[in-house]
């Protein structure tokens, strides 16, 4: 899978439109291969869902970017 991986974000370099078109796990294969590109692409594809999740702790105090600030930091934690 590494090898396809690489291969399409070899043709993504040309184009990095197209690491829309990869799935989540030929990311995260490439984010622990040093990415940094495909990292964004995967924060921005679950931005708005982390976002979402967020806001429901707003009522309770929480400032909502410091949470989506520490969800971040533990996904690319979980991922590496």
């Amino acid at each position: 899978m590494l090898k396809s991986a690489i291969a399409r974000t070899t043709k993504y370099a040309e184009d990095q439109g197209k690491a829309f078109d990869l799935s989540d796990e030929e990311l995260v294969i490439l984010i622990r291969n040093s990415d940094e590109y495909a990292f964004k692409v995967l924060y921005e594809r679950y931005l708005p869902k982390i976002r979402t999740m967020t806001y429901s702790f707003q009522g309770l105090g929480y400032d909502v970017e410091d949470l989506v600030q520490e969800a971040t930091i533990g996904f690319f934690t979980a991922i590496n």
